[in-house]
């Protein structure tokens, strides 16, 4: 049976990763730092001989050359390069395998726990105004269908800009080197990852990359981890919702509210039929759709009209064939009903965009 308990009420979206970097830091003495690894330069060939590049040199005295050093602990990943101090942490995983830190209280009590963490191993620096250079935003939901049953939905989504988009069984993602989106089931993830079968696959979760200084600064108006220490995760959750409801979840309605999804495609395949066709375009149309389902393509007779307009056929074309859809809408097995698709669209909009 599964244990849907943490579930009970709604989960705000959080912060799922996050990355400081710091040109202006300290060493205490490196020798000192348990499981850190030089990542040594490379060699030239043609010289036979590796370059010396000094990477630190501590308090202590210790100088080190290489191309990197790093360290992996259970909060955080280090990385010391040419360009400074580089910290990945996660608030989130590490303390609970799926459910997303949404307090502020708690996010602010994990990023200090991280820091001390830090300040114990000997690394010094002024950590309020070290700059985020990614930060990711998640959220978790039980949705009323298996995560596969959105799949439908994903293909109209696309973010501004977007250079990568994929599609999968049950999960998406797009988007480019400073943006990115990502959809998948978070439970079968659990399994895979955990080998834990407590979540099943209603579980999703939406996650919003912020992967670079200049992306964190522009949609969350924040550049340092004091401002978003200072700041507060609301002001992030209420960026999150906009992006999703804005830009993400953002379809053409009719006048019932429901999306557009199909019309577009639709109106394609018809003036593509009407040229081929010029006297049978729409009974071809009618005959490849399926009457019984053509109201679950197009939504509603007055869009139906619309498109059959917009397509280019003639008024009383279009007034014959609307008195013909409206008898037909009258009948039981033809009635109009709200689309699958919409239903699906608006638990998504509900549950993450709301």
């Amino acid at each position: 049976m599964y244990n849907n308990r943490h579930f009970a009420h709604r989960v705000s979206a959080g912060v799922d990763k996050l990355t400081i970097t710091s040109n202006d830091f300290s060493v205490k003495n490196i020798k000192m730092i348990d499981g850190l690894k030089l990542k040594p330069c490379l060699v030239e060939l043609s010289k036979d001989n590796r370059p010396e590049q000094v990477l630190l040199i501590d308090k202590a005295g210790n100088r080190i050359s290489g191309q990197s050093a790093f360290l992996n602990t259970g909060l955080l990943n280090i990385n010391i390069n040419q360009y400074g101090l580089q910290v990945i942490l996660n608030p989130s995983k590490p303390y609970h395998s799926f459910e997303i830190c949404s307090d502020q209280a708690e996010l602010n009590k994990r990023i200090r726990q991280s820091i001390m963490s830090l300040k114990d191993k000997g690394i010094s620096a002024d950590w309020r105004n070290c700059r985020i250079s990614r930060i990711d935003l998640a959220q978790n939901a039980i949705m009323e269908k298996p995560c596969n049953a959105y799949a439908p939905i994903f293909k109209w989504l696309q973010i501004p800009y977007s250079k990568r988009k994929a599609i999968y069984q049950d999960g998406f993602s797009c988007g480019n080197n400073a943006f990115c989106l990502s959809i998948y089931n978070k439970g079968k993830l659990m399994r895979i990852e955990k080998n834990m079968d407590i979540i099943h696959d209603h579980l999703m979760r939406i996650e919003i990359q912020f992967k670079s200084k200049r992306s964190v600064n522009k949609k969350l108006q924040i550049n340092t981890l004091g401002s978003l220490l200072d700041q507060g995760l609301p002001e992030l959750q209420e960026t999150y919702k906009n992006i999703l409801s804005n830009d993400i979840f953002k379809f053409k309605t009719d006048q019932q509210g429901l999306p557009k999804f199909s019309y577009d495609e639709e109106l394609e395949l018809l003036i593509s039929l009407k040229a081929r066709f010029p006297k049978q375009s729409l009974v071809k149309y009618l005959q490849i759709k399926g009457v019984s389902q053509l109201f679950e393509h197009v939504g509603s007779v007055e869009l139906f009209q619309e498109l059959i307009s917009k397509a280019g056929f003639h008024r009383n074309t279009v007034r014959q064939q609307i008195k013909r859809m409206n008898k037909l809408a009258s009948w039981s097995d033809y009635k109009v009903h709200r689309p699958g698709l919409a239903d699906l669209y608006s638990e998504l909009l509900g549950k993450f965009a709301a």
